[in-house]
């Protein structure tokens, strides 16, 4: 009997912690940071798979050659913090402003088996780094669960494209008399209208975000969907979108 008093006691102290409702006039903030997950999509992104995809066949119709490539995600980082202002009980204006990495990552490579071997490996890192402004309504559970939704607009910090290769190559060395492999590497940074299009990605992007939290005493686990307008042309192409998956932790005072 004592035991079940005591497995009580502990149960109802447990969740007195995660189960406080959030009051009319309340007001929170929270400094969050977080992983995104990046995919992209659109008329110009399905253009340049296309241009890809025909290099990588014309190439491999010749014997001795493969080619591959693509368009992948790309991981990337968030930082910020979330105000919110509760105006009717359990019910809150949420906003804050979070640094957030974007963008997506293209993929090249060329291998050459005639004659002496011979491989480029090329990596393209788009990177489109915004500020990002929630507007948002959040209902609070007491459960400590929390639901929001609302508009979002990101303003472009920064369009700069990471470009990195690793060439290996056979060569005859004239000393040892063998054949020898050598390999560079190579990196460099470039502007997005300097690599992808020629013109510079969008300064203003809407869209919208939808997310889900849970807050075990101060700490608070977040995943959030975001969907933006289109970040800028590629190969002259328009429409082309971020679907960023957000996983974040924050602390609550």
């Amino acid at each position: 009997m004592v035991i079940k008093k005591i497995i009580l006691l502990f149960v109802i102290g447990f969740f007195s912690n995660i189960c406080l409702s959030q009051n009319k006039g309340d007001f929170t903030i929270s400094p969050v940071f977080g992983v995104n997950y990046v995919t992209v999509f659109g008329d110009g992104i399905d253009s340049l798979k296309q241009q890809i995809k025909e290099q990588a066949e014309l190439y491999n119709a010749i014997e001795g050659i493969n080619s591959s490539g693509g368009i992948y995600s790309k991981i990337g980082v968030n930082a910020g913090v979330v105000l919110n202002y509760y105006f009717k009980d359990n019910i809150a204006f949420c906003t804050g402003l979070f640094y957030s990495q974007k963008g997506f990552v293209v993929k090249n490579s060329f291998d050459l088996t005639i004659g002496y071997d011979y491989q480029i490996k090329e990596e393209k890192k788009v990177n489109l780094d915004y500020l990002d402004f929630p507007v948002l309504l959040k209902h609070h559970f007491n459960s400590g669960i929390e639901i929001s939704g609302g508009l979002l607009l990101s303003f472009l910090v920064s369009d700069r494209v990471l470009i990195e290769s690793t060439e290996t190559y056979e060569t005859y060395d004239s000393i040892s008399g063998h054949i020898i492999t050598i390999t560079e590497e190579n990196s460099d940074t470039e502007d997005y209208d300097d690599v992808i299009d020629n013109n510079e990605g969008n300064t203003l992007l809407t869209g919208f975000q939808i997310g889900v939290s849970y807050t075990i005493k101060r700490l608070k686990f977040s995943l959030n969907l975001h969907k933006n307008s289109s970040f800028g042309s590629v190969v002259g192409i328009a429409k082309n979108q971020n679907i960023i998956t957000q996983l974040s932790i924050g602390y609550q005072f």
